[in-house]
């Protein structure tokens, strides 16, 4: 992969984050590995089925080959196991080969090649918006997802009672890799370049709320904070999550109206209402699993159930956060980031505002003790504070050079 130039304007920006970028030179580790047998992963293993954690996607692939027929009759045990209709497989012009389950997702391999069935807690209009985004994106230039494929009606879903079912394309790759920084800055290109093709896009049948409101939301959360306290405070008997917290939780609490301060700032607003008035489209759940790099050193956006209007920091801002975290917040992965989005697209002022806002806001500190106060508690939920804590001081150093470097920035 060749090396990444890095503009003039973006130097001056940094100063003195910019020093020679050796960083930037991929490193080999990112390259797709072989198997022991010399080929690569189109066709994995038995082995490989069974073991690995990781989504494996394919895209263009044809089908695997068998020592063994499978029969209708397995086929449909699996599918019954993990709560599937085999009927679902019957709206579908291709024969089934093998269903393997991989996560909540069932890999198909066909006559047609790999396909991957799902079964998402949405409507069908979600799913018809889905499809109708895609197919813009798609004639807008952007190519780097994992498609739809219709049913023999047509439709990009079957519905079976109350339960709906789709099937996409399955594209090979592997989970993208965020302490890589060649992954990264892929998944940063392919985030703006789906946002910049996605504009002007309105479905002709359903258009789910936009995801503007960021300074509603942080509010929202950093009230939430004081609900935290309060809980921990009032239990019986105290545990060591409920320490942590009342120990905590008040340096977070500022972080967090810091981060809604940031808001305020009128740029911010005039932009993100302009941003509402002609809206590009942002995936919403950007972890790893759902950005998969290919052999060609590509990455590919897959699972979509979320996608919605909103301003593109929101799925860059995520992704920058969660490359940060992974890095202890060497600031590098953040700079990767941004050249490249950059490269597609010119960031403004407002929209490195926004980043600063959500990259203050303690995301993952809000979002254990809400699971843990307000949902589900998690034996984990301490050794997770406690890796969040253990990176704060590497956090807020990396938070108060990109403040200055944004109080600086003279874009539009």
């Amino acid at each position: 992969m060749p090396r990444i130039e890095i503009p003039a304007w973006v130097k001056e920006f940094w100063e003195e984050l910019t020093t020679p970028p050796g960083f930037l030179i991929p490193p080999t580790s990112g390259k797709q590995r072989k198997n022991p047998s010399g080929q690569n992963n189109s066709t994995p293993n038995s082995s490989q089925q069974r073991s690995s954690r990781k989504k494996t996607v394919y895209v263009n692939e044809d089908p695997p080959e068998h020592d063994v027929d499978i029969s209708n009759k397995d086929v449909n045990l699996v599918l019954r196991a993990k709560g599937f209709s085999p009927k679902v497989l019957e709206q579908y012009p291709f024969e089934i080969i093998q269903a393997v389950p991989v996560g909540s997702v069932m890999r198909l391999h066909t006559s047609d090649g790999t396909y991957a069935l799902k079964k998402p807690p949405i409507t069908p209009k979600r799913i018809q918006f889905m499809s109708q985004a895609l197919n813009f994106v798609s004639k807008n230039g952007f190519s780097g997802f994992s498609r739809l494929v219709p049913n023999k009606r047509k439709s990009p879903f079957t519905l079976f009672g109350e339960q709906v079912y789709y099937v996409t394309q399955w594209v090979t790759g592997q989970p993208a890799d965020f302490s890589n920084l060649v992954h990264v800055g892929e998944a940063a290109t392919a985030i703006a370049q789906f946002h910049r093709a996605s504009h002007g896009f309105e479905s002709t049948i359903y258009n789910p709320s936009g995801a503007f409101g960021i300074e509603r939301v942080l509010q929202s959360r950093t009230d939430e904070f004081d609900l935290f306290l309060a809980k921990a405070r009032t239990k019986r008997k105290p545990d060591a999550v409920d320490r942590f917290v009342l120990r905590h939780a008040p340096m977070y609490k500022k972080q967090a109206f810091q981060a809604v301060k940031y808001l305020e700032d009128p740029r911010c607003r005039n932009f993100l209402s302009q941003e509402e008035g002609n809206p590009g489209l942002c995936h919403l759940d950007i972890i790893a699993q759902n950005l998969v790099f290919t052999s060609r050193n590509q990455i590919y956006l897959i699972d979509f159930d979320r996608m919605s209007y909103g301003p593109r920091m929101l799925d860059l801002g995520h992704l920058i956060r969660r490359s940060l975290q992974t890095n202890n917040w060497q600031r590098e992965s953040a700079l990767v980031a941004l050249v490249q989005a950059n490269n597609v697209e010119p960031l403004r002022h407002a929209e490195y505002r926004i980043l600063q806002a959500i990259l203050t806001f303690p995301q993952s500190f809000w979002r254990s003790c809400h699971n843990h106060y307000l949902k589900q508690a998690s034996p984990y939920t301490l050794a997770r504070l406690e890796q969040l804590y253990e990176q704060e001081q590497t956090r807020q150093l990396f938070l108060e050079d990109f403040g200055q470097h944004v109080d600086r920035h003279r874009g539009s």
